[in-house]
């Protein structure tokens, strides 16, 4: 994904980088259900988004950008903006984003985009790959080993969530997310 960031850094000085950041944004996602899921590869990005969705990795609660989103949506279009759609994001991308990914691996015409445009794959392509593998702070966070002495008098290992800890995390996640950090600076914080 480094590369990808680097790329897209790249497209303000050649601006046919950013349609290329966009596919290797996507050919990250797939190599990152492929290593997810070894036993479904081959199987294609839609099967693989699907299987990361029933395995519950995927959620749209794990996009922190989406609410953002549709609340500037919503404020953009008034009072009478159209109401949120029923269908969750996550199925949207597990119907949309092959046909991107196949958009510019096969393309038609040559593609240009603006970077603004390009940035939003990026962290799209992030938040996919931060749901699939958490940043080891947030791994290690959400599990502590204790010793316990347990009915039949041995001491045993047993695994416990830190719901504290979690708790923190998250809401430094948030706190970061709304402080206005730009885009480019969170996908660069949360692949490294």
């Amino acid at each position: 994904m480094n590369m990808v960031v680097t790329l897209w850094l790249y497209g303000w000085l050649y601006y046919p980088f950013y349609p290329l950041a966009v596919f290797h944004s996507t050919t990250a996602v797939e190599l990152a259900l492929q290593e997810r899921f070894p036993e479904k590869r081959c199987r294609g990005l839609q099967k693989l988004l699907k299987a990361a969705k029933d395995a519950g990795l995927l959620t749209d609660a794990g996009f922190p950008s989406l609410q953002n989103r549709r609340d500037t949506v919503q404020a953009i279009g008034g009072t009478g903006a159209a109401a949120a759609p029923n269908q969750p994001y996550v199925d949207v991308l597990i119907a949309t984003l092959p046909k991107i990914r196949n958009r510019f691996a096969h393309p038609e015409m040559h593609t240009i985009m603006p970077p603004a445009m390009s940035v939003d794959a990026l962290i799209l392509a992030a938040g996919i790959i931060n749901q699939l593998r958490p940043a080891p702070h947030l791994r290690l966070a959400n599990r502590k080993i204790k010793r316990v002495l347990t009915a039949n008098g041995r001491k045993e290992l047993i695994r416990t969530r830190v719901e504290e800890e979690d708790k923190s995390l998250r809401a430094r996640d948030r706190a970061s997310q709304m402080s206005g950090t730009p885009a480019l600076d969170l996908v660069l914080i949360r692949l490294h």
